[in-house]
């Protein structure tokens, strides 16, 4: 039903209900566009922190692989060589691990102590090795020293001492030690 055509050649007027229902119309119309174009931005959005943090798990992995490749390049290691020291460490982790439950602490302590324990270890280790250079080396200088030097007077009168027992009466102390000797070996006997 139309009242008049509008003087500018476009539609006709509407009466004022039909207006108020077109506006309407167009208001929910508009506020459901917004509302779409609102949840596909969402979307859009979702999908693109997806993708990154996809494409930076991605790229991990294979930073991952090229610093393992880089290691193993530089190691000279291979796959088959790491597998037997992997699984060496993780035994080790495990024991470590009970070692820390049992005595009640944890790991990173039992890890500082181990530490701790290892340098004094080395540092007392360097210790011996000097305390053993000076042994060597006094050692050295004593087995050069003459006699009377090692020694000092005991050595040189001690000599001297020998020399005159000897001197004095070599055939009676040897007749003497000689007889003990024989007697010992072939004991007197009176029933003979």
């Amino acid at each position: 039903v139309r009242d008049s055509l509008d003087p500018k050649g476009g539609r006709p007027p509407l009466s004022v209900e039909w207006a108020a229902i077109r506006r309407a119309c167009d208001e929910a119309l508009d506020e459901q566009i917004r509302n779409l174009a609102e949840s596909k931005r969402t979307a859009i959005l979702d999908a693109e922190a997806a993708v990154a943090a996809a494409r930076a798990e991605v790229e991990d992995a294979f930073r991952e692989v090229s610093e393992l490749r880089d290691f193993l390049t530089e190691t000279e290691l291979c796959v088959a060589h790491l597998r037997p020291i992997l699984r060496d460490a993780e035994v080790k982790l495990g024991l470590i691990e009970a070692l820390a439950g049992e005595l009640g602490c944890g790991r990173a302590h039992l890890v500082r102590a181990v530490v701790t324990l290892k340098e004094e270890r080395s540092r007392l280790t360097a210790q011996i090795s000097v305390l053993q250079e000076q042994l060597d080396q006094n050692r050295t200088e004593t087995q050069q020293r003459p006699c009377e030097e090692k020694q000092g007077r005991w050595c040189s009168s001690a000599r001297r001492g020998a020399e005159e027992r000897w001197a004095e009466k070599p055939e009676t102390g040897l007749a003497r030690k000689i007889g003990r000797w024989i007697d010992k070996a072939f004991p007197y006997r009176e029933d003979e």
